[in-house]
């Protein structure tokens, strides 16, 4: 296997875990921060919150286990990468699709005043992050540049 190719297997999947505990730990917040988002929600709507509250940590508390799942499985996927297993590059970069919606969601649908809070601006970061470095790593490790690199100097000598 040429050297490039293996430097940037390593980089992408480096790149991967980290990503992968950042969101893990987004999940985290989104989970930990519910009961408090719940009790403050309950100041704003007292008498519909019975109407509107079991949805809401329904929908809160699935967002953090989902955040979570993607997060270990972005972790395993980039250990497939790092052998050079392109079924894990295509799971990876589904994921990285789905997150990359994810901070324009954010940028779409979270406006105002209410959305200034420390943890939503901590998860919103993460959420920023992971997209980013999901793409270039995808980008740098797919299979198609791996080919390339390995047709450029089939050899495996650096160049």
């Amino acid at each position: 296997m040429n050297a490039v190719v293996s430097k940037n297997r390593d980089i992408g999947s480096f790149i991967l875990v980290g990503t992968g505990c950042l969101l893990v730990a987004t999940g985290i917040i989104h989970v930990a921060i519910t009961l408090l988002l719940y009790r403050w929600f309950s100041l704003f709507v007292p008498h519909g919150l019975h109407i509107v509250g079991p949805p809401f940590l329904l929908n809160h508390l699935i967002v953090g286990v989902l955040l979570v799942a993607t997060g270990l499985t972005t972790i395993l996927g980039a250990i497939g990468l790092r052998k050079g297993d392109t079924l894990s590059w295509t799971v990876v970069a589904v994921k990285t699709a789905a997150v990359l919606f994810l901070p324009l969601l954010l940028v779409i649908l979270m406006r105002g005043p209410y959305y200034n809070a420390p943890a939503f601006k901590v998860a919103e970061v993460l959420v920023c992050a992971s997209a980013i470095l999901m793409l270039a790593t995808t980008a740098l490790v797919r299979p198609k540049a791996i080919a390339r690199a390995t047709m450029l100097n089939p050899a495996g000598e650096q160049p």
